[in-house]
């Protein structure tokens, strides 16, 4: 299984999995944030509010931009 076919299908219903070019896009987009909360936390509902708003904080214009889809698209 290819990681876009383990990903949850999209919001709205549909069950076309996503591209697996936008799946490496996303995770490497987050890969830093994941190691640093990795560090912190056992699990990913840990993650606060505050812990993302201070992962992007730093971020500007595409690099910003690409996290916070990718951020979204993870906890959404």
């Amino acid at each position: 299984m290819s990681p876009a076919e383990s990903l949850a299908p999209r919001p709205g219903g549909s069950s076309r999995p996503r591209d697996q070019a936008t799946v490496w896009a996303h995770l490497n987009a987050v890969r830093p944030a994941l190691l640093d909360w990795s560090a912190r936390y056992d699990h990913l509902r840990e993650v606060t509010r505050d812990d993302v708003l201070a992962h992007v904080k730093p971020l500007h214009g595409r690099e910003r931009h690409q996290t916070l889809v990718a951020l979204r698209s993870l906890f959404g």
